[in-house]
Protein backbone atom coordinates (compact mmCIF):
# COMPACT_ATOMS: atom_id res chain seq x y z
CA UNK A 1 0.00 0.00 0.00
CA UNK A 2 2.87 2.34 1.05
CA UNK A 3 4.72 1.64 -2.56
CA UNK A 4 1.76 2.69 -4.61
CA UNK A 5 1.14 5.75 -2.82
CA UNK A 6 4.61 6.45 -3.13
CA UNK A 7 4.76 5.71 -7.07
CA UNK A 8 1.45 7.51 -7.31
CA UNK A 9 2.70 11.00 -5.32
CA UNK A 10 6.19 10.82 -6.94
CA UNK A 11 4.96 12.46 -10.41
CA UNK A 12 2.89 14.85 -8.93
CA UNK A 13 5.96 16.14 -7.11
CA UNK A 14 8.23 16.52 -10.15
CA UNK A 15 4.85 18.45 -12.37
CA UNK A 16 4.30 20.57 -9.59
CA UNK A 17 8.07 22.03 -9.99
CA UNK A 18 7.70 21.93 -13.30
CA UNK A 19 4.33 24.43 -13.11
CA UNK A 20 6.12 26.71 -10.87
CA UNK A 21 9.03 26.77 -13.20
CA UNK A 22 6.84 27.89 -16.02
CA UNK A 23 6.02 31.22 -13.85
CA UNK A 24 9.65 32.14 -13.66
CA UNK A 25 9.67 33.12 -17.62
CA UNK A 26 10.18 37.33 -18.09
CA UNK A 27 7.60 39.33 -17.99
CA UNK A 28 6.29 40.65 -21.52
CA UNK A 29 8.18 43.76 -22.85
CA UNK A 30 5.33 45.62 -24.21
CA UNK A 31 2.77 47.06 -21.78
CA UNK A 32 -0.68 45.27 -22.12
CA UNK A 33 1.72 41.83 -22.43
CA UNK A 34 2.34 43.23 -18.81
CA UNK A 35 0.00 44.02 -17.28
CA UNK A 36 -2.27 40.50 -18.03
CA UNK A 37 1.19 39.03 -16.38
CA UNK A 38 0.78 41.57 -13.23
CA UNK A 39 -2.52 40.40 -13.27
CA UNK A 40 -2.89 37.07 -13.40
CA UNK A 41 0.12 37.42 -11.13
CA UNK A 42 -1.84 38.95 -8.73
CA UNK A 43 -4.98 37.28 -8.97
CA UNK A 44 -3.52 34.02 -8.31
CA UNK A 45 -2.91 34.51 -4.15
CA UNK A 46 -6.45 33.11 -3.34
CA UNK A 47 -6.09 34.62 -0.02
CA UNK A 48 -5.57 38.33 -1.56
CA UNK A 49 -8.45 38.36 -4.40
CA UNK A 50 -9.87 41.83 -3.07
CA UNK A 51 -6.73 43.13 -2.68
CA UNK A 52 -5.62 41.95 -5.63
CA UNK A 53 -8.98 43.68 -6.89
CA UNK A 54 -7.91 46.99 -5.32
CA UNK A 55 -4.37 47.36 -6.48
CA UNK A 56 -5.07 46.28 -10.46
CA UNK A 57 -8.08 48.99 -10.36
CA UNK A 58 -5.68 51.80 -8.95
CA UNK A 59 -1.97 50.09 -11.34
CA UNK A 60 -4.61 49.89 -13.90
CA UNK A 61 -5.19 53.67 -14.95
CA UNK A 62 -1.64 54.72 -14.50
CA UNK A 63 0.39 52.00 -16.62
CA UNK A 64 -2.07 52.85 -19.42
CA UNK A 65 -2.20 56.58 -18.37
CA UNK A 66 0.77 57.51 -20.23
CA UNK A 67 2.86 58.07 -16.91
CA UNK A 68 5.52 55.99 -17.56
CA UNK A 69 7.50 56.70 -20.66
CA UNK A 70 9.68 54.12 -22.81
CA UNK A 71 13.16 54.05 -20.70
CA UNK A 72 10.99 53.85 -17.03
CA UNK A 73 9.04 50.82 -18.81
CA UNK A 74 11.81 48.99 -19.22
CA UNK A 75 13.74 49.74 -15.96
CA UNK A 76 10.36 48.41 -14.48
CA UNK A 77 10.67 45.25 -17.12
CA UNK A 78 13.74 44.49 -15.71
CA UNK A 79 12.95 45.14 -11.92
CA UNK A 80 10.24 42.26 -12.38
CA UNK A 81 12.69 40.52 -14.21
CA UNK A 82 15.05 40.39 -11.38
CA UNK A 83 12.10 39.91 -8.88
CA UNK A 84 10.69 37.10 -10.69
CA UNK A 85 14.27 35.15 -10.84
CA UNK A 86 14.28 35.78 -7.24
CA UNK A 87 11.38 34.27 -6.69
CA UNK A 88 9.55 37.07 -4.79
CA UNK A 89 6.00 36.77 -4.19
CA UNK A 90 2.96 38.49 -5.63
CA UNK A 91 2.54 39.65 -1.82
CA UNK A 92 4.36 41.86 -0.44
CA UNK A 93 7.00 42.22 -2.80
CA UNK A 94 5.09 42.87 -6.10
CA UNK A 95 2.46 44.89 -4.87
CA UNK A 96 4.52 46.84 -3.00
CA UNK A 97 7.34 47.21 -5.52
CA UNK A 98 4.15 48.35 -8.75
CA UNK A 99 2.16 50.83 -5.48
CA UNK A 100 5.27 52.23 -4.91
CA UNK A 101 5.88 53.13 -8.41
CA UNK A 102 2.85 53.91 -9.03
CA UNK A 103 2.60 56.72 -6.05
CA UNK A 104 5.67 57.77 -7.44
CA UNK A 105 4.41 58.68 -10.51
CA UNK A 106 1.10 60.13 -9.86
CA UNK A 107 2.75 62.43 -6.91
CA UNK A 108 3.59 64.72 -9.43
CA UNK A 109 7.21 64.71 -9.10
CA UNK A 110 8.82 64.68 -12.33
CA UNK A 111 10.62 61.67 -14.38
CA UNK A 112 13.59 63.41 -14.68
CA UNK A 113 14.05 62.36 -10.68
CA UNK A 114 13.55 58.88 -11.37
CA UNK A 115 15.68 58.11 -14.29
CA UNK A 116 18.64 60.12 -11.94
CA UNK A 117 18.08 57.58 -9.22
CA UNK A 118 16.18 59.72 -7.01
CA UNK A 119 19.28 62.03 -6.26
CA UNK A 120 17.89 64.72 -7.77
CA UNK A 121 17.39 67.67 -5.52
CA UNK A 122 15.15 69.81 -7.28
CA UNK A 123 11.97 68.24 -8.18
CA UNK A 124 9.82 69.82 -10.68
CA UNK A 125 6.34 69.39 -10.39
CA UNK A 126 4.07 67.97 -13.16
CA UNK A 127 1.30 65.72 -13.22
CA UNK A 128 2.73 63.35 -16.10
CA UNK A 129 6.49 62.74 -17.18
CA UNK A 130 6.42 63.84 -20.40
CA UNK A 131 8.45 67.02 -20.32
CA UNK A 132 11.44 65.37 -19.53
Amino acid sequence: MVKKLFFFLIPFLFLSQWVIAQDRLPFPKDSLGFFERVEKMMKSEDNRKKEAKEFLEKFEPVWFGGYFDDEIRQKIYETCDKMNEKRMLPFPEFHAYLTSVTAFVTSGICCRVWKSGWKTTSMSRSPRCAAV
